[in-house]
């Protein structure tokens, strides 16, 4: 028995007529025919009385047209929500965020949910990238936003490109030769570095940061950052005390608010880090998530980290 048997039946119990149920169906009368023989025949009882005026439901068939529109009834109402919660999007969603990124998008993320998505309920969890790729392959969240990798094994949708800048405590005017990295850091008003300027500093980076970075230098350069420090804050107050530089995405340093202690130059080739929006693909992607999803890029397009330096 199946939702098409049903509903052939039902309509020539209603019209008390083979002829004018096969024109409102759309099919042809011999193919309905055959549908209710073959609901008669699974449910062993004749449910239709033909007579050369029509036919009429049997006893058997009154049940079966009460009970057959309840169960096509249900049916209608099932597909009412389904698309009614593709509009209305609503249930729980856990995204995960890395420490360099909770701080900048979780603000944006749960007003534009609160806004615009009143019935969905987000969670967010900050923890190691290395983590969130794990909850992720396990179910454990949603989705993930993340630093892309040429090697991730999650299906990923661009989000933006941020900016990476150098940053180091502001020094007094040095005297000495121009093209010194320190004088050339500490100039006043200079506001960007070559990686050339660099060579000659000492880098504290993140090791993500550091794996961003080293694939976006020109040929033949290096850089002095065998310092590794995989937390923000600590590369902060080693800055604030030290000759030691790092490189961040522009949207860190501006919500960190980094004020004139610290010296935030552009890099002159430019380079940048490639966030992504990260999904499990053996997973379904429900109305929420996606919903989600659709607010992540709104709440970035409104932060200055998809915007270059000025």
């Amino acid at each position: 028995m199946d939702i098409h048997q049903i509903r052939c039946f039902k309509r020539v119990a209603e019209l008390r007529s083979f002829t004018a149920a096969a024109k409102h169906l759309n099919i042809t009368q011999p193919a309905l025919s055959r549908q209710v023989q073959s609901l008669e025949d699974e449910l062993g009882t004749q449910l239709l009385l033909r007579t050369t005026r029509g036919v009429q439901p049997t006893l058997a068939g009154k049940v079966m047209m009460e009970m057959g529109g309840n169960l096509l009834n249900y049916i209608e109402g099932i597909r009412k929500a389904v698309a009614t919660a593709a509009n209305d999007p609503a249930g729980d969603v856990v995204v995960g965020l890395p420490p360099s990124l909770s701080g900048i998008l979780a603000p944006g993320l749960i007003e534009e949910c609160r806004t615009h998505l009143p019935q969905v309920r987000l969670r967010i969890i900050e923890g190691l990238s290395m983590f969130i790729e794990e909850w992720l392959t396990l179910g454990r969240i949603d989705l993930a936003i993340l630093t892309e990798r040429p090697d991730m094994k999650m299906s990923i949708t661009p989000l933006c490109q941020e900016e990476l800048v150098l940053v180091r405590r502001s020094m007094p005017d040095l005297d000495g030769d121009a093209n010194d990295a320190e004088a050339i850091a500490s100039a006043p008003g200079h506001r960007s570095v070559s990686f050339d300027d660099m060579s000659g500093m000492t880098l504290v980076m993140t090791r993500g940061f550091k794996e961003v970075l080293l694939p976006q230098m020109p040929s033949g350069c290096r850089l002095r950052c065998d310092i590794e420090m995989d937390s923000l804050s600590a590369i902060r107050n080693l800055l604030s005390t030290t000759d030691l530089c790092t490189v961040l995405p522009y949207g860190v340093v501006q919500h960190e608010r980094l004020g004139d202690e610290f010296q935030v130059m552009r890099i002159d080739s430019g380079p940048t880090r490639s966030l992504v929006i990260g999904r499990n693909a053996s997973q379904p992607m429900s109305a929420a998530a996606r919903a989600v999803q659709g607010a992540i890029h709104a709440s970035v397009r409104r932060l200055p980290m998809s915007t270059r330096l000025q």
